[in-house]
């Protein structure tokens, strides 16, 4: 018979709570618009006062009291950004969301003195996951799909006035041809 320390089985309980969060949104990120999984991820994982089901709620407090939840957190919600991320990236239609997830981390609310202490905890986690290189990295990525949006509408625009340009010159032709037949 196998002894399990104490730590051990702690460690094992945070993986599976991870776990837990993680394959939440595997589903969520296909079953919710991305409105929908925008204001549950910004409700849930940001401020961390509204979990989708009661296991997703304590998953989330295990997460958060786990030794090193500190140095960790950041890594988990990294991945949780990441998973909806990569499902959005594959939809042409649903890339523009993908700034807005980033954005979402702007609009942290300061915890009140009457804020509980996980509550004032789980905020202050997500405060300094915006403030790390995984946060930064996620910005630069909205930046460039941000460009690459406005890039195709300007691409768009363009070809719009070419076409325009080009019916306009082969009428113009056609017209002239037409003209110097009759």
């Amino acid at each position: 018979m196998t002894n399990v320390t104490p730590i051990a089985s702690y460690l094992g309980q945070t993986h599976s709570a991870e776990q837990e969060l993680y394959d939440y949104l595997l589903r969520a990120v296909q079953s919710h618009t991305p409105d929908e999984l925008l204001q549950e991820f910004q409700w849930f994982l940001i401020e961390g006062r509204q979990a989708p089901t009661p296991e997703l709620h304590q998953a989330l407090i295990t997460v958060l009291k786990a030794p090193g939840a500190e140095e960790n957190f950041k890594f988990i919600l990294n991945r949780c950004c990441h998973i909806i991320i990569n499902r959005w990236q594959i939809h042409p239609q649903l890339q523009k969301s993908i700034p807005q997830l980033i954005d979402l981390f702007k609009t942290i609310s300061p915890p009140t003195p009457s804020t509980p202490r996980l509550t004032r905890l789980h905020r202050q986690l997500v405060a300094d996951f915006s403030a790390s290189e995984q946060y930064l990295t996620l910005q630069r990525l909205a930046l460039v799909i941000k460009g690459e949006e406005e890039n195709k509408k300007n691409s768009l625009g363009r070809m719009g006035r070419m076409k325009v340009f080009l019916l306009g010159n082969s009428f113009s032709a056609i017209l002239t041809y037409t003209n110097t037949v009759s």
